[in-house]
């Protein structure tokens, strides 16, 4: 619970400084964002529980950790715009989730539709899903020492 609650509140936190410290006004519903957060909390817990499932040790789910939020970042549009992106890029970022983050935060800020923010919420509830079950069947109760003295 507590690492959904932190990605949550890291959110809640950009946006309010987003606000705050440089203008950014949303011009659609609190409601659709909240959702969007909270599909995507959702789903980077669940992603987060599958690389603790299948990597050994916290030196090695650290570095893939690192690794993989450089380059979903890269992969989303938010470390240089989407549209300079390379088109094999472009084809490839809906594999990962922060695209569809990136999408659903896009569409709220702009005030698109509430409609436009359902695909984006449905998609990381997917992710979500996918990577809970796979995580599920690769964790290893064997590693599992408990000493209940």
């Amino acid at each position: 619970m507590t690492p959904f609650l932190i990605s949550l509140t890291q959110q809640i936190l950009l946006f309010a400084i987003g606000g705050f410290l440089f203008g950014l006004h949303v011009e659609g519903s609190v409601l659709a964002i909240g959702l969007v957060a909270f599909a995507q909390a959702l789903a980077l817990v669940a992603l987060g529980v599958l690389i603790t499932a299948v990597l050994r040790s916290i030196q090695q789910v650290g570095a893939i950790s690192n690794v993989m939020t450089i380059l979903a970042a890269g992969l989303a549009g938010a470390l240089v715009p989407f549209a300079a992106l390379p088109t094999v890029v472009q084809k490839i970022a809906p594999v990962a989730p922060s695209y569809w983050a990136m999408q659903g935060y896009e569409a709220v800020i702009l005030g698109k539709p509430f409609v436009e923010v359902l695909l984006p919420i449905a998609v990381l509830v997917g992710f979500a899903v996918v990577f809970s079950t796979i995580a599920v069947r690769c964790w290893r109760t064997d590693d599992v020492k408990v000493d209940w003295t």
